[in-house]
């Protein structure tokens, strides 16, 4: 690295293969100290999440377990050394309304915000699959965040570890989990009671087991 590399912003060729996959054959960017930089583009999720993903082994569109300290150091690192908000977009390969759903869904939020992230939504199923999304996804991820706030990242740390217990051996074969017209009443866009019994019953586990206070 030179020293005109070291005070501004610079592209480098950047390739990971695990095996005889090519997880990552793109570009790295370094930015000096004292410099800003912002990707425009419509969403970089495409990219940033393969990218992240690849790094920790594994093909695209798989969920690894190191993800989650990735994601968390990452946001620690934009947190501590920016005066902007940033967002994550958590993504889980379960489907609607499954228990590991509920279980990988507090763990990433709680990471997440713990670094210093904001969330926006919710993807379940991988977000692979057409109406394998419901509600209740982004509802439970906005109420675990607003429960974790303020909570230190070693509690949260102690949290995760113990969340991802409960998921991790289902990591390679995710249930599907019920798609939206299962869950609803499309006419009426209600869920059906099935749905809320088991969104209370899984937050009532959760908050007892884990200790999650939820405001609402």
């Amino acid at each position: 690295m030179t020293n005109e590399e070291k005070s501004g912003i610079y592209l480098q060729r950047l390739t990971k293969q695990f095996g005889k996959i090519l997880a990552v054959d793109d570009i790295s960017v370094h930015v000096g100290e004292g410099e800003f930089l912002t990707l425009l583009r419509s969403s970089g999720c495409g990219e940033t999440s393969p990218c992240l993903g690849g790094f920790c082994g594994g093909a695209e569109g798989v969920a690894m377990q190191p993800l989650l300290w990735v994601l968390s150091a990452s946001s620690q690192a934009i947190s501590r050394n920016s005066h902007f908000p940033f967002f994550t977009i958590p993504k889980v390969l379960a489907g609607p309304l499954e228990p590991m759903t509920f279980y990988e869904t507090a763990a990433t939020v709680s990471a997440l915000v713990a670094s210093g992230s904001h969330i926006e939504a919710l993807s379940t199923h991988k977000n692979s699959t057409v109406d394998l999304q419901t509600p209740e996804g982004p509802a439970f991820a906005s109420e675990v965040a607003h429960a974790v706030v303020g909570i230190p990242r070693k509690e949260i740390n102690r949290i995760v570890l113990t969340l991802l217990d409960e998921y991790k051996d289902r990591i390679e074969n995710p249930p599907r989990g019920k798609s939206y017209p299962e869950a609803y009443d499309i006419d009426a866009a209600v869920p059906f009671p099935a749905t809320k019994k088991i969104y209370n019953e899984m937050k009532k586990k959760i908050k007892n087991k884990f200790g999650f206070k939820f405001k609402y």
